[in-house]
């Protein structure tokens, strides 16, 4: 390991009259059937009263589970195996979290008391059964001893301050009636009920748009200035860190190899891991020189016009009304050969439903999708019976999202990439097996692993296979609904340059729907902007990232992180008042 000069508190760091909790030297393992897995070796950082630092790193680099550790809630089959975690509070004795018994009255405090945590996934961490109000004055009552009503009225002015509209209201709905941000506000909320001193975020806007993302870091960080708390933020996102933390802690392989001030790290980096973390980050920031012939020249592949689909209005249960809501409204594009077009918008704002239309997978309720094949000739794709349908499918393909959960954990990855030749009756036997391992050698992965099953492959590689898959049937477009969402910010730039690549030898054309407008700046020529179903601003992707000309596509771009501390732009960011 290199030295690590921006590392400045030595030896003396738990000295610091602000800092609030100390961890040292900490190791923790799991034990696994036939090995042990050393996830986190002598980790070592102080969180100071007022102060965020930011522990960054790559998936399985250790730094969830080191956060989880300060509040002992590891897997079963994980043990811290050396180290001290060392409480301190104004008026109150210095604990050792480490030795701590599951039972003991000290961490029952602790937990969601004096350290509170803010999940990745708050639709997973939230009860589905009970409502908002009555999860948050659970934990009033256990932390802070308050009556019934003392803690409904407390629960309404954290809702207040989380800002929430009605609170007095929204208190008593549940989860899954408030929106991905309005839960993430409900999870904050709850995190400080009992005011902790310590707040943990656990990649905290990792499935926010980029607008709610902002929305959602500037209140936590208005509340900690405000509180006085020391922040733990858990990220992958070196733009989120370099906008709110004021240390940053990078973690490798389960071990610290650099840690120092926010500008030191981001403009004096040291070690190659954190250097190749800001150049995969930086990389995404610029724009790819983009060489797609003249569209004027050309004929488009695909049409759209005027596509809308409408949600309801056709009567309500019980015969009462129902609300119509236009998910998609009137929209109308081209795609052109060898064309990567984006589309980007908030949460809601119709994108994937989009994506669903042209496939046909949803039932348009006006408008148009024309597809040109290979000979010219033209396709009314709204007007397709099932069989002539599977044709299209063969032309037009979809990559997921999610690589964990598109893939049958069930399937081998020769059945998972083959599945589309064998259920088209196109290869079997040895032909199919070349065929796939000819699909495996142009994503990048060993034809030797089509014998395994996804389990044995990282979020990255299990992305790969899923593109493998859209690829089998030779397809003339695929639509990406989020392909990279899900990735570090390095396994992202390589997934980029993979389908790039890809995209030259195949001369594909995508449509790539994203929330995250590094990656369409980075790898779309065009650019189309949805907000509330509309297409609102639709042009090149330098001039849509570089100068919006419409008010919620300048919101949309000024709520990026911008990865240089020096240059924050997402605190000072436009905001679209509709």
């Amino acid at each position: 390991m290199q030295p690590t000069p921006t590392s400045r508190e030595g030896a003396g760091m738990s000295e610091n009259p602000d800092t609030v909790l100390s961890v040292e030297n900490l190791s923790i393992d799991f034990h696994l059937r036939t090995s042990i897995l050393h996830a986190v070796r002598d980790v070592s950082f102080s969180l100071k009263r007022g102060k965020t630092l930011a522990l960054v790193g790559e998936s399985g680099s250790g730094k969830s589970v080191t956060a989880r550790a300060l509040l002992r809630i590891i897997d079963r089959n994980g043990a811290i195996s050396s180290g001290r975690i060392l409480l301190r509070g104004a008026g109150q004795p210095e604990i050792d979290i480490v030795p701590l018994t599951e039972r003991s009255t000290d961490l029952l405090r602790i937990r969601g008391g004096r350290i509170g945590l803010i999940f990745q996934e708050p639709m997973s961490s939230l009860s589905p059964v009970h409502t908002i109000g009555s999860q948050i004055t659970e934990a009033l009552r256990l932390h802070r001893k308050m009556d019934k009503k003392q803690a409904r009225a407390e629960t309404i002015e954290l809702l207040r301050q989380v800002e929430i509209p009605d609170p007095d209201k929204m208190l008593d709905r549940y989860t899954f009636e408030f929106s991905g941000g309005m839960r993430q506000r409900a999870m904050i909320a709850m995190a400080l009920a009992a005011d902790p001193e310590i707040l943990i975020a656990d990649e905290p806007t990792t499935a926010l748009d980029v607008t709610t993302q902002a929305e959602i870091l500037d209140l936590i960080k208005r509340l900690q200035e405000s509180r006085g708390m020391a922040m733990l933020l858990i990220t992958h996102d070196m733009g989120v860190v370099a906008e709110v933390a004021d240390e940053v802690a990078v973690m490798h392989y389960g071990r610290i190899v650099e840690r120092g001030d926010v500008d030191s790290i981001f403009h004096g980096a040291q070690h190659g891991y954190t250097k190749r973390l800001l150049a995969s980050t930086v990389k995404l920031e610029q724009s790819r020189a983009h060489e797609g012939a003249d569209a004027a020249a050309r004929q488009p592949i695909l049409s759209v016009r005027n596509l809308t689909k409408t949600f309801g209005g056709s009567g309500g249960w019980f015969g009462g009304n129902d609300y119509a809501i236009k998910a998609v409204n009137d929209v109308s594009f081209d795609l052109f050969p060898g064309e990567n077009l984006g589309i980007v918008g908030e949460s809601g704002s119709g994108k994937t439903t989009l994506g669903r239309l042209i496939l046909r997978t949803v039932e348009p309720s006006s408008g148009s999708v024309v597809y040109r094949d290979r000979a010219g000739t033209e396709t009314e794709v709204t007007a397709l019976g099932k069989r002539a349908l599977r044709g299209f499918h063969r032309d037009v393909r979809l990559v997921f999202q999610d690589p964990f959960a598109s893939l049958n954990p069930r399937m081998t990855v020769k059945q998972i990439v083959g599945d589309p030749l064998v259920v088209g009756g196109i290869a079997s036997g040895a032909e199919l097996d070349r065929r796939v391992g000819d699909l495996l050698e142009l994503v990048g992965l060993d034809p030797m692993s089509r014998e395994r099953y996804p389990h044995a492959f990282s979020g990255g590689q299990r992305q790969r296979i899923g593109i493998a898959r859209a690829l089998a049937l030779e397809p003339r477009i695929v639509i990406a609904d989020e392909a990279t969402a899900a990735l570090d910010v390095s396994i992202r730039a390589q997934i980029l340059d993979l389908l790039l690549d890809i995209q030259k030898r195949l001369g594909l054309s995508f449509v790539f729907i994203s929330h995250d407008i590094s990656v369409v700046r980075y790898f779309c020529d065009r650019v189309a902007v949805m907000h509330r179903g509309k297409v609102v601003e639709l042009g090149p992707a330098e001039q849509i990232c570089n100068d919006p000309q419409e008010p919620y596509t300048r919101s949309l771009i000024s709520a990026v992180p911008n990865p240089d501390p020096r240059h924050k732009r997402m605190m000072h960011r436009t905001r679209f008042i509709a």
